[in-house]
């Protein structure tokens, strides 16, 4: 093999160890977890801001727009992609809490300015800013900065190394979520989260219903028709 094939294919070796971790830049859909509950997708962030506070003057009730409330809430002033989508994904509670994780996907101009502004290091895979008075973490992925809790170190990590591949329960769902400027959506994890809730909530108030002796006959007949509910799901 000659010198200058050599170098091509070192080059060609190069070129696809860069590009292929890096997830298309328009299809922010990729970041959702498998385990997702629920998702929001606001798309052309800049864009949808302003259709909105259009829409909120015409109503007479002034509001600012996402892009407003994106900047106000974290803080943002430089490297942010206002052409870009953002995600906000719902995640499963781990440990003995019972509230879910947030995991947001921020498409970025300028990866290190936007996480210097928070006090992070764009040379760390994963780096720790703060974001108001919370520490919380932060990676890069292509052209988008992905956030999460404190605690969800090991979901992050699992998330950069994952296929840039849309979800099965998200790929039904594309067309609705990427075209519209502002969509949301329960995903089946979620669905089954709250079934399975709604029918421990039945069971308790089956259960305290029966418990009811003095109330006799009517305290009976609201228990059967509570379990016939539960049945229902």
């Amino acid at each position: 093999m000659t010198e200058r094939k050599s170098l091509l294919l070192a080059a060609a070796v190069l070129v696809m160890t860069l590009v292929a971790p890096l997830r298309a830049a328009t299809d922010v859909l990729t970041f959702v977890p498998e385990k997702a509950l629920a998702v929001v997708v606001v798309n052309r962030i800049g864009k949808t801001s302003g259709k909105l506070e259009k829409l909120a003057q015409l109503v007479k009730a002034p509001l600012p727009g996402p892009l407003a409330l994106l900047k106000k809430a974290v803080g943002v002033e430089q490297g942010l992609n206002e052409q870009g989508s953002t995600l906000l994904a719902i995640m499963p509670a781990v440990g003995t809490t019972i509230i879910p994780r947030p995991l947001a996907v921020v498409p970025v101009s300028d990866y290190a300015k936007f996480i210097a502004q928070f006090g992070g290091d764009s040379d760390q895979t994963i780096t720790e800013v703060t974001v108001g008075d919370q520490k919380i973490l932060a990676a890069r992925q292509g052209d988008y900065a992905v956030l999460a809790n404190a605690d969800s170190r090991e979901m992050l990590a699992k998330l950069l190394e994952a296929p840039a591949e849309i979800p099965p329960a998200i790929t039904p769902l594309k067309v609705w979520l990427t075209e519209n400027d502002v969509a949301a959506a329960v995903l089946p994890a979620g669905i089954e989260l709250g079934l399975d809730t709604a029918i421990k909530g039945l069971d308790t108030i089956k259960q305290v219903m029966a418990s009811q002796q003095s109330a006799g006959l009517q305290a009976e007949q609201m228990a059967a028709a509570f379990e016939m509910y539960r049945q229902m799901f």
